[in-house]
Protein backbone atom coordinates (compact mmCIF):
# COMPACT_ATOMS: atom_id res chain seq x y z
CA UNK A 1 0.00 0.00 0.00
CA UNK A 2 1.42 3.36 -1.02
CA UNK A 3 1.53 6.13 1.59
CA UNK A 4 1.65 9.71 0.35
CA UNK A 5 4.15 12.33 1.50
CA UNK A 6 1.36 14.49 2.94
CA UNK A 7 0.62 11.89 5.64
CA UNK A 8 3.82 12.88 7.48
CA UNK A 9 4.89 16.05 9.25
CA UNK A 10 7.18 17.39 7.94
CA UNK A 11 6.58 15.73 4.57
CA UNK A 12 9.59 13.65 3.42
CA UNK A 13 11.18 13.97 0.00
CA UNK A 14 10.34 10.35 -0.86
CA UNK A 15 7.21 8.21 -1.09
CA UNK A 16 6.61 5.47 1.45
CA UNK A 17 4.97 2.07 1.37
CA UNK A 18 3.47 -0.22 3.99
CA UNK A 19 4.69 -3.80 3.86
CA UNK A 20 2.64 -6.63 5.30
CA UNK A 21 4.67 -9.54 6.62
CA UNK A 22 2.85 -12.78 7.38
CA UNK A 23 4.43 -15.83 9.01
CA UNK A 24 4.54 -19.03 6.97
CA UNK A 25 3.16 -22.25 8.31
CA UNK A 26 5.20 -24.42 8.55
CA UNK A 27 8.16 -22.09 9.07
CA UNK A 28 10.95 -22.29 6.48
CA UNK A 29 13.99 -24.42 7.39
CA UNK A 30 16.34 -21.57 8.34
CA UNK A 31 18.68 -21.01 11.24
CA UNK A 32 16.79 -18.32 13.15
CA UNK A 33 19.92 -17.00 14.87
CA UNK A 34 21.49 -16.35 11.45
CA UNK A 35 18.22 -14.92 10.12
CA UNK A 36 17.96 -12.58 13.11
CA UNK A 37 21.52 -11.41 12.48
CA UNK A 38 20.74 -10.73 8.82
CA UNK A 39 17.57 -8.79 9.65
CA UNK A 40 19.38 -6.75 12.29
CA UNK A 41 22.16 -6.02 9.80
CA UNK A 42 19.67 -4.87 7.15
CA UNK A 43 17.56 -2.67 9.42
CA UNK A 44 20.03 -1.54 12.07
CA UNK A 45 20.20 2.05 10.83
CA UNK A 46 17.09 3.92 9.81
CA UNK A 47 16.92 5.57 6.38
CA UNK A 48 19.71 3.29 5.11
CA UNK A 49 19.22 1.41 1.86
CA UNK A 50 20.20 -2.24 1.58
CA UNK A 51 22.72 -1.29 -1.07
CA UNK A 52 24.48 1.13 1.25
CA UNK A 53 24.41 -1.43 4.08
CA UNK A 54 25.98 -4.20 1.99
CA UNK A 55 28.67 -2.00 0.50
CA UNK A 56 30.18 -0.77 3.78
CA UNK A 57 33.61 -2.15 4.64
CA UNK A 58 32.51 -3.46 8.02
CA UNK A 59 29.66 -5.51 6.52
CA UNK A 60 31.87 -6.79 3.68
CA UNK A 61 34.49 -7.86 6.23
CA UNK A 62 31.78 -9.58 8.29
CA UNK A 63 30.51 -11.42 5.20
CA UNK A 64 34.04 -12.54 4.35
CA UNK A 65 34.70 -13.72 7.91
CA UNK A 66 31.41 -15.63 8.02
CA UNK A 67 32.08 -17.20 4.61
CA UNK A 68 35.53 -18.37 5.74
CA UNK A 69 34.14 -19.65 9.07
CA UNK A 70 31.35 -21.56 7.32
CA UNK A 71 33.83 -23.26 5.00
CA UNK A 72 36.15 -24.08 7.90
CA UNK A 73 33.33 -25.61 9.99
CA UNK A 74 32.12 -27.72 7.05
CA UNK A 75 35.71 -28.70 6.09
CA UNK A 76 35.17 -27.19 2.65
CA UNK A 77 38.03 -25.63 0.71
CA UNK A 78 37.68 -21.98 -0.19
CA UNK A 79 37.11 -21.46 -3.90
CA UNK A 80 40.36 -20.73 -5.72
CA UNK A 81 38.91 -17.49 -7.01
CA UNK A 82 37.86 -16.31 -3.55
CA UNK A 83 39.19 -12.92 -2.48
CA UNK A 84 37.89 -9.62 -1.16
CA UNK A 85 36.35 -8.80 -4.56
CA UNK A 86 34.32 -12.00 -4.24
CA UNK A 87 32.83 -10.67 -1.01
CA UNK A 88 31.89 -7.42 -2.75
CA UNK A 89 30.17 -9.43 -5.46
CA UNK A 90 28.32 -11.49 -2.83
CA UNK A 91 27.11 -8.25 -1.22
CA UNK A 92 25.86 -6.98 -4.57
CA UNK A 93 24.09 -10.28 -5.25
CA UNK A 94 22.32 -10.08 -1.90
CA UNK A 95 21.11 -6.59 -2.77
CA UNK A 96 19.88 -7.78 -6.17
CA UNK A 97 18.04 -10.72 -4.60
CA UNK A 98 16.31 -8.42 -2.14
CA UNK A 99 15.03 -6.33 -5.06
CA UNK A 100 13.25 -9.30 -6.64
Amino acid sequence: MKVGKNNFRPPPKVDSRVVRIEPRNPPPPVNFVEWDGMVRLCFNRKNKTLRSVFTTKSVLNLLEKNFRTYHALKNLPLPETFNTNTVKIIGKLIVLLKQM
